[in-house]
């Protein structure tokens, strides 16, 4: 069954007030995989977590995959009812839930299945910030 943001809290040792916690200087990658390490110990579920893609900064992925490349396996998980993603991004976290494949061209928008060189991709995301939109979308670049 799916758990609440506070029940994963409270199974990783956090007491409340949970808004009284800032996170933003001890939760890097690392640790957020740690965390769904326990989570999964916690609950007695199976499951891995690791860094998929980073372009750039420390700690960046060194796969030799094209940015087009991830994009189809990110479109490929998303479409995958066992696989979850976490997007972090200048220490704030939000959820790709989805994605939708928009024609660079508006008369191509009825024309039928397109290649991906004439399509620009939008990843949907899910966040639970106070400051934004509870859902997002960011253009694959």
């Amino acid at each position: 069954r799916p758990i609440t943001q506070e029940e994963a809290m409270a199974a990783l040792g956090f007491v409340k007030p949970y808004s009284d916690i800032k996170f933003g200087p001890f939760t890097g990658n690392s640790t957020v995989m740690r965390w769904f390490h326990e989570l999964n110990i916690y609950y007695n579920v199976g499951g891995q977590a690791f860094l998929f893609y980073k372009p750039k900064g420390q700690g960046r992925s060194r796969a030799l995959r094209k940015p087009q490349q991830v994009r189809d396996l990110l479109k490929q998980g998303l479409q995958n009812d066992s696989l979850a993603y976490i997007y972090h991004c200048e220490r704030h976290y939000c959820v790709p839930i989805g994605f939708e494949d928009v024609p660079k061209e508006p008369t191509n928008a009825y024309s039928g299945k397109l290649e991906n060189k004439d399509m620009n991709t939008w990843i949907i995301l899910g966040d639970q910030s106070q400051t934004a939109a509870g859902l997002q979308s960011a253009r694959w670049r």
